[in-house]
């Protein structure tokens, strides 16, 4: 006590400290009471002796001690300041991070199962080597996935490799020669050439796939993109193509509509080449240090125009099936469309050799009309003269000719045809309820270069999604209906492994498949996602698009400093465009949500008020779908929902939604900048250092097919959205009144007039139908749900037979016997159009027949599309004859 005492009369009686400051008289709690102004003043420092507030008063602070409290002041300042942008930088990455908090146990499993570290280990291992169609290299990674799958957690016997036989060619020889005469000449020998750089992953030079045997030669024609319009375009100026050799770039269109649209035009041959201007040199660094195309790379790609095996068109290809020679595969036929022409591709260097004996002034040929007259370049057109679409080209010349050129050249190639064996590995997770539906899952396995992109993103992703789907299963989920993850072989080559499942499958699949899933380049670029899909799911992507975040991107982007998108993704915006904002009054323009449903030009129509509106979709920041919408604002500033192309824009259409009405989606990622498609320089360094370093577009990419995934199999009623689906059908219809306008078919026929008025009822019946469907299934789920617990019991029986009537729609819209000019295609909706460049259109049917000869064909293609479209609305709505 007397310690204390003591202590505090010291205080009290204001002694000072060793540091010399004052300490402040402390007053009582009595003394208080009696001068409480002065009370006040006494609390305004800090009481404490040891606090650096002991008093406000300078002159009491030595210049020490005030040199202290500055330098304490300003690092403090500093500490905020580093605190706010740490917080900043954290919710930063917060917002771009998962939130699961809202999702079903089921989703928030599948989503938080996927791996960023796994995807890129399964893509550093897919492109060690080639993974060539048949190929031991194909083999093991077809056993790798059984095994993967099979550490999963998937019982071993529901996996299975089917074996297939399927006729490929492989380059024996590709010359070509370039001459004037035996002393002038310059000659390439392409598979001698790349023996010298020979790898295990890149086995063979760049050749095209189905490539026609045999050797032409001709004069040089500069063609540009051979789209149907160039062609046009140099017949308009009298330069006739029959005979020559002719020089396109890669672009605007297929590689197999070049090709065939080449050898109509009467082209004896066609070299293509990829052009630096439209991704390479012109667009910044190549490969290895940026992302462009070198000048010295050629690319592969199949020229082949048809469904599954040629050699077995009648059915699926095995070791004891009858095949048809290749003469009789190259003849002239209905069951697919290969080269009529001898075809190869060429590097950028390569062609500026060939475009710059154009402007060589010797002699040549003389012409048929004067033996004696020899045309010299500056007789010659610029290509600026002929082609209204000539922007440039990065071949580095003073000028560009036309042609025909002064020189002859010739082409050799031969392929060696033989028949090999793949395996498609089949993975099954059988369902409970209703386990007769299929959602079908399918990645393309083979690959010649062990391509990183494409199909090597696919190819991680798939093994991301088979990982969600085991911890799943080993959770104890059972999906509702069937789940089907295939990983096809031999689609390098056309979609043949598909194709080939699809001929053995066909009666068990027919009618069973609810959608299918594509996985192929799945991750092309670190931008917004892009979507090609059938219609009726185009709700259920939006809605699983909202619960996947856009990863951040970590690319260096001045690599794409001044880039555009390339051509390919490019001509796929006009396509749609093109078809969906059309310039006619009987348009429904798409662009402005707000009057999406309005439509002049017809007799019955029906507002379809029941369909999902934007303000229903979550208004989230940084996910996939806000990333995405973003990116169509970009192109359509008044969109509110973001694009979905037509099946087949981005990718060939696949045969389960052209053969089977199978509805399919096909999804990516894509800054518009994949420059090295289907090169040797696909590689895992391109991957890593310019699409996606941190495989987190892997990752989402997984996320967002594994949640498509579980809404297809485990909702209740099947996710078709057929009122989406009347939308396109008045989309369809406005596209052939235009067309039709244009031709100026409909004032020669009163049958064609009666024909469009009939299709005009069809689509308003369908339009019925689709609204009365969406208030049943609203109806029967309020009878389902207990008014007590909210619960909803399912009664089985209603629901089958609903579903059962969703996917029989579906179906409905394929014809048995297919399109008149390409009977593999069956579907009336969607479909590639021979006179659109085999561009994927509305109706393809119907437009194909649009230039024929005869109205007849015509008649019959519409008559058979008002049909379906009554057969579907029928089919809808109708639940007992």
């Amino acid at each position: 006590m007397l310690k204390s005492d003591s202590l505090f009369q010291t205080v009290r009686h204001g002694l000072k400290l060793h540091l010399g400051r004052p300490v402040q008289p402390v007053r009582s709690t009595e003394d208080d009471e009696d001068h409480p102004n002065e009370r006040l003043l006494e609390n305004a420092p800090n009481l404490y002796i040891d606090s650096p507030r002991v008093s406000r008063l300078d002159h009491q602070l030595t210049a020490t001690e005030l040199s202290h409290r500055k330098r304490i002041g300003f690092a403090a300042l500093l500490g905020l300041l580093f605190s706010i942008v740490t917080c900043c930088l954290l919710l930063n990455f917060v917002e771009h991070s998962q939130s699961f908090s809202a999702l079903p146990p089921t989703q928030l499993r599948v989503m938080s199962a996927t791996s960023a570290l796994g995807a890129k280990e399964t893509l550093e291992l897919y492109t060690t080597t080639s993974r060539h169609t048949g190929s031991p290299g194909d083999y093991e990674w077809a056993k790798y996935i059984r095994s993967k799958a099979i550490d999963f957690g998937i019982e071993d016997t529901f996996i299975k490799l089917e074996e297939f036989e399927i006729l490929i060619n492989e380059p024996e020889s590709m010359n070509l020669h370039i001459s004037f005469s035996k002393s002038t000449n310059l000659s390439h020998d392409f598979i001698a050439s790349h023996k010298k750089k020979k790898t295990l992953r890149v086995p063979y030079a760049p050749f095209h796939m189905f490539a026609r045997n045999g050797s032409s030669s001709g004069r040089l024609l500069y063609a540009h993109y051979a789209t149907s319009s160039d062609f046009e375009a140099l017949q308009k100026q009298g330069i006739d193509v029959t005979g020559s050799i002719v020089l396109v770039r890669m672009g605007k269109i297929s590689l197999p509509a070049k090709v065939h649209l080449a050898g109509k035009a009467g082209a004896a041959g066609i070299l293509t080449y990829h052009d630096p201007i439209d991704n390479g040199l012109d667009r910044g660094k190549t490969y290895p240090e940026g992302p462009w195309l070198s000048a010295d790379e050629a690319s592969f790609g199949s020229v082949y125009i048809g469904s599954g095996d040629p050699s077995t068109p009648d059915g699926f290809s095995s070791n004891s099936v009858d095949r048809i020679s290749a003469q009789e595969m190259f003849a002239s036929n209905t069951y697919h469309y290969l080269p009529s022409i001898i075809s190869m591709p060429i590097s950028a260097i390569v062609a500026r050799q060939l475009m710059q004996t154009m402007l060589v002034d010797t002699p040549r040929i003389p012409t048929a009309t004067n033996a004696t007259e020899f045309i010299s370049p500056a007789r010659m057109l610029n290509c600026s003269q002929v082609f209204d679409s000539w922007t440039g080209s990065g071949l580095n010349l003073t000028t560009y000719k036309i042609g025909p050129g002064n020189w002859q050249v010739k082409l050799e190639n031969r392929n060696k045809y033989t028949v090999k064996k793949v395996w498609n590995v089949l993975i099954t997770i059988r369902g409970s309820r209703e386990a007769d539906r299929y959602v079908i899952v399918g990645s393309q396995r083979d690959s010649l270069y062990g391509g990183a992109v494409s199909p090597g993103s696919g190819n991680a992703v798939f093994l991301e999604i088979l990982r969600a789907m085991g911890d799943l299963l080993t959770n104890g989920w059972v999906p509702h209906r069937t789940v089907l993850l295939a990983s096809f072989d031999g689609e390098q080559y056309g979609s043949v492994g598909t194709s080939e499942w699809i001929d053995l499958h066909s009666t068990h699949l027919g009618g069973r498949g609810v959608a299918y899933l594509s996985l192929k380049d799945v991750v092309r670029g670190n931008g917004p996602l892009q979507c090609e899909a059938a219609a009726s799911l185009h709700k259920s992507i939006f809605y699983k698009a909202i619960n996947v975040a856009q990863p951040q991107s970590s690319v260096n982007t001045r690599l794409f400093f001044n880039a555009q998108p390339n051509t390919s993704l490019a001509i796929s915006d006009a396509l749609d465009s093109s078809i969906l904002n059309s310039e006619t009054n009987d348009t429904i323009d798409v662009s402005d949500e707000t009057n999406e449903w309005n439509t002049t030009n017809t007799t019955n129509t029906t507002m379809l008020s029941t369909a999902y509106k934007p303000e229903d979709l979550a208004s989230a920041r940084n996910t996939v779908y806000s990333s995405w919408l973003d990116s169509s604002r970009a192109r359509t500033p008044s969109a509110v929902v973001p694009t979905i192309h037509l099946p087949g824009t981005l990718n060939p259409l696949s045969p389960f939604l052209a053969r089977l009405g199978i509805p399919s989606v096909t999804l990516r990622f894509d800054n518009g900048y994949y420059a090295t498609e289907n090169s040797a320089q696909d590689t895992f360094a391109y991957m890593k250092n310019f699409v996606d370093p941190s495989f987190m577009l892997h990752r989402a990419a997984a996320q967002l097919y594994a949640s498509l995934i579980l809404s297809l199999s485990d909702s209740i009623f099947l996710q078709y959205d057929f009122v989406e689906v009347a939308r396109h059908l008045r989309i369809g219809q406005a596209h052939i009144n235009k067309l039709f306008a244009q031709n100026g078919v409909i004032t020669v026929s009163d049958f064609l007039q009666n024909a469009l008025k009939r299709l005009d009822s069809a689509i308003a019946q369908f339009e019925t139908s689709a609204v009365n469907v969406v208030e049943e299934m609203r109806s029967m789920k309020e009878d389902m749900t207990n008014l007590v617990s909210g619960e909803l019991v399912v009664d089985l029986k209603k629901v089958r037979e609903i579903n059962t009537r969703l996917l029989m729609t579906e179906k409905a819209f394929v014809l048995p016997s297919g399109l008149s000019k390409l009977p593999w295609l069956k579907h009336v909706l969607y479909g590639m159009s021979l006179q659109e460049d085999y561009a994927v259109g509305y109706f393809p049917g119907v437009t194909s027949e649009l230039h024929g000869v005869s109205l007849i064909p015509l008649r019959r293609e519409l008559v058979r599309l008002c049909q379906t479209v009554e057969q579907a609305a029928d089919t809808l709505t109708t639940t007992v004859l």
